[in-house]
């Protein structure tokens, strides 16, 4: 899967920003379920212009009523689905910068409104407005407003520039970000001033506008359109709750619905204050150590699957340095004197792991890896072979985060034989026993745990140029992750 890092695994902000992430999944959690609640707590002619309203709204399309409301409703069912797959799944950094971008807007539109008004109208027309116009307000204008400012402004001359008409809906490789960046901040600007010149808001609208519309545009280069369109609904179906919950107090009325938004409004207090606390330790980081990042990548599999050839494929098309892990266990035995021949290394091999624990060659390795890329003989990535037991990809996991990466190799036995037969090496296996006895060794290393933790799996079966094919649409997922050298 194709991860942004926004967070690094040792920032100090980490644990704030993860609490961002789970009030932000409650929150749209709550707001999806109670979306009922809301419509039938709307009075009858309010909720006859809200269906007038979603239907009428798409005559221009020649959408049937009943299939455009089928269609709308199924849209945001989408980004439901779709927030919550994520969230379960542990993208976090998707989520930080959902939930970032909600907060830090929501924030700034308190502070701003100290200074004047948000709404230019009065607080009775903004209410009759938003209750008139509810089902434009909460499911055609985040639409509306994510392919004007973000698809049209954003991904059109993405597409464009790179022709790849892919970035229509956002996604774009990380070497590709500057110029992302830039129409992120242009979009995100015209979104605020829009706001104000054409939204019925006042100018202190415009600062909060502009910090959301970049953040939206920041979802949709990093991640896609439908990230951009979660934040943005619910942002709108919560100011909606308020304005509702509003009105029925004021008018004496202590529904569900006030007590929802009232539930719902300490959550985004308690998202803003850590927001509060955790952006400005975020910038500090980044702006203390850098966008230099390492990503490793770990190629893992059974004898005779294909490891080294996907490597040589990753090293000589990407121009990425690769590194066995091998290669690590015969520099730390020749400087203890230690016979380089099969036999001596693996019994010198096993004392180490006896005596420092089984991830001690992922230590050793990523000592390896951290002194090269000190020494500037590796710049953004490496990618390493010789992967054996769990212990080590915890290891790597716990050092290095979301930056490590395992691509697991499979193919089936008799093919592995036949590999390993051509190779002719003396070390190798010479037949269908020699290569179980070896599996088995593996296996009870937690091989098989290694490969089913892998992020991408390759079914080597084919030709080399097959698997060339393969290998590179996996990196040009990874592209989008790191700044690799091509």
């Amino acid at each position: 899967m194709d991860k942004i890092s926004i967070i690094p695994m040792s920032s100090k902000a980490k644990i704030l920003y993860k609490l961002v992430a789970y009030l932000m999944a409650f929150m749209a959690f709550v707001i999806f379920i109670s979306f009922p609640l809301i419509f039938t707590s709307l009075p009858p002619k309010f909720r006859s212009s809200v269906i007038f309203t979603m239907f009428g709204a798409l005559p221009l399309f020649y959408i049937p009523e009943n299939i455009a409301y089928y269609l709308i409703v199924g849209l945001y069912g989408v980004t439901f689905v779709y927030f919550t797959y994520f969230t379960i799944k542990g993208d976090i950094n998707r989520i930080y910068l959902i939930g970032e971008g909600f907060f830090l807007a929501f924030l700034l539109t308190i502070v701003f409104s100290f200074f004047g008004g948000i709404y230019e109208g009065s607080p009775e027309d903004f209410t009759k407005e938003l209750l008139y116009n509810y089902s434009y307000y909460v499911l055609l204008a985040p639409l509306f407003e994510e392919l004007s400012f973000r698809l049209i402004m954003i991904g059109v001359p993405l597409a464009i520039i790179f022709s790849r008409i892919k970035y229509l809906l956002g996604g774009i490789r990380r070497d590709q970000l500057n110029i992302g960046y830039l129409l992120v901040v242009i979009s995100g600007v015209v979104f605020g001033i829009a706001h104000y010149l054409w939204g019925g808001w006042g100018p202190t609208k415009t600062i909060p506008a502009t910090v959301q519309g970049i953040y939206l545009g920041l979802l949709f280069i990093y991640f896609d359109f439908l990230a951009g369109l979660t934040l943005h609904f619910v942002t709108n179906v919560i100011s909606f709750m308020g304005v509702l919950s509003t009105t029925q107090i004021l008018e004496g009325t202590i529904s569900s619905v006030a007590i929802l938004t009232s539930i719902v409004s300490m959550i985004m207090m308690a998202g803003s204050f850590l927001v509060m606390i955790s952006l400005p330790i975020r910038i500090y980081e980044r702006l203390k150590e850098g966008e230099r990042r390492l990503i490793v990548i770990g190629v893992v599999g059974y004898p005779g699957a294909g490891k080294t050839e996907v490597k040589n494929i990753i090293e000589n098309k990407f121009n990425i340095p690769g590194i066995s892990m091998g290669d690590v266990v015969r520099e730390e035995a020749s400087r203890a004197g230690i016979p380089l021949n099969p036999k001596d290394l693996s019994e010198f091999a096993w004392r180490m792991r006896r005596r420092y624990g089984m991830d001690i060659w992922a230590v050793k390795t990523l000592e390896y890896i951290r002194s090269m890329w000190q020494k500037g003989l590796i710049k953004d990535a490496v990618v390493i072979e010789g992967i054996r037991s769990y212990e080590e990809v915890e290891r790597f996991k716990k050092e290095l985060g979301e930056d490590f990466i395992i691509i697991g190799v499979l193919a089936p036995e008799n093919l592995r034989l036949e590999r390993l037969l051509k190779r002719g090496r003396i070390d190798e296996v010479k037949g269908i026993d020699d290569l179980r006895i070896r599996d088995e060794a593996e296996r009870r290393f937690g091989l098989d745990r290694v490969i089913a933790a892998a992020d991408f799996i390759v079914n080597n079966t084919g030709t080399l140029e097959e698997l060339e094919r393969v290998v590179e649409s996996i990196m040009s997922t990874l592209l989008l992750r790191v700044r690799f050298n091509k």
